[in-house]
């Protein structure tokens, strides 16, 4: 009766350790959402033909039995296929066993692989994700093992070294290679109300001396040809209008004289050539005192402008203009001044490099071709190879 009794008393307390631990493993299911699952790192990319990643898991306080053991086994899943990759196992305080302890009370963290797990990249894999499947079981009792939910750390893979073909061929592009282009330089010579003359501080101005440094630079200078030279004189739309005809046309003459005698100082070949030089006078520059009503801050333009839109004869719409007397004063300090000019405009032929220039440079330094020359002179290569 005796041996009896105490044969039941064992169960009872295998029954209650049994329950004890089926508990302890249900509390940490309960709490699994507390643990923290990261990788590293979270979108996974290939770098040659592998793909690296790291793992860490991070657990609360009061959460970890002490007598269990976790396992926490990565797993790739794409395309309907799973790579099971390195698995992370802890211990609980009481367990023996050479995994990293994790304390109850305090919770603790811990990092796998040592050395970031890899392994080897293939098409299927592009659009992936990597999840974390934890399983718990008591020390010794790996057979009542308790799948914990999964957790998803990371997406995958970046594989753009895989968009590239391995076989491509190289893209031809048409060059649009001018060798010749046109270019010019414009400066003009403001004159004194109903004066002709040149006044010495106007040609001292830096835009006349940059026309005559634009003009001196093709001389000798076979990647320059000087091609024309343009004087538009005009008078502003004051006064009568025999007076401004006169005006203009003494104005263009004076400007031509003026630099005329530039380009022979400059001793410069073609200054002599009749075709060279293009001359116009304009009497009332009107398209020129559209322009500039239309930029200016005068209170009355909107006026003005409707006047010239509304007569087309000259000496109505002086007419009209002058009646506005206040707006007609400002016009006169502001906008008048400036159209009693001469307009004077250099137009120069600029050469590129001839095709030896080009292949010499495209060898020996090729950034210093513009994109069009490094088209132009590919092509040639190409065209050169094929003959």
């Amino acid at each position: 009766m005796k041996k009896f009794t105490i044969s039941y008393f064992v169960i009872f307390l295998a029954g209650i350790f049994a329950l004890s631990s089926c508990g302890g493993l249900d509390k940490m299911k309960k709490a699994a959402d507390q643990v923290k699952y990261e990788a590293t790192p979270k979108v996974l990319e290939l770098k040659g033909n592998t793909v690296e990643v790291s793992f860490k898991a991070t657990f609360p306080p009061k959460f970890f039995n002490k007598k269990a053991i976790l396992e926490m086994t990565p797993v790739l899943v794409y395309n309907g296929q799973e790579l099971p990759l390195e698995k992370g196992i802890v211990q609980g305080e009481k367990v023996e066993g050479n995994n990293k302890s994790i304390k109850y009370v305090e919770g603790g963290s811990y990092s796998w692989p040592s050395k970031a797990a890899s392994f080897e990249y293939k098409d299927d894999m592009r659009v992936s994700q990597v999840v974390i499947r934890p399983s718990v079981y008591i020390a010794g009792k790996e057979a009542a093992k308790l799948a914990l939910p999964p957790v998803k750390v990371a997406d995958g893979i970046i594989a753009t070294q895989k968009l590239v073909k391995i076989d491509a061929k190289p893209i031809t592009m048409e060059d649009k290679f001018v060798r010749t282009t046109s270019d010019k330089y414009e400066s003009q010579i403001l004159y004194v109300i109903n004066r002709s003359d040149v006044r010495p501080s106007e040609v001292k101005k830096p835009e006349i001396a940059g026309l005559n440094d634009y003009i001196k630079s093709t001389k000798d200078n076979p990647s320059k040809q000087l091609k024309g030279i343009e004087i538009l004189a005009y008078a502003s739309p004051d006064g009568p209008m025999d007076l401004n005809d006169k005006l203009s046309k003494a104005r263009q003459k004076s400007a031509s004289e003026y630099l005329q005698k530039e380009l022979k100082k400059a001793k410069i070949s073609e200054a002599d050539k009749k075709e060279l030089w293009s001359l116009m006078a304009t009497p009332e520059d009107w398209e020129g005192f559209k322009a500039l009503m239309e930029k200016s801050d005068i209170k009355d333009k909107e006026l003005v402008l409707r006047v010239l839109s509304m007569y087309s004869d000259p000496n109505v719409r002086e007419k009209e203009i002058k009646n506005m007397a206040k707006t007609f004063e400002e016009i006169a300090q502001k906008i008048l001044p400036q159209l009693r000019r001469s307009r004077m405009i250099a137009k120069v032929d600029v050469v590129g490099r001839s095709d030896e220039e080009i292949m010499s440079t495209f060898q020996s330094n090729p950034s210093a071709l513009s994109l069009e020359e490094l088209l132009y002179a590919g092509g040639k290569l190409t065209n050169d190879l094929a003959t």
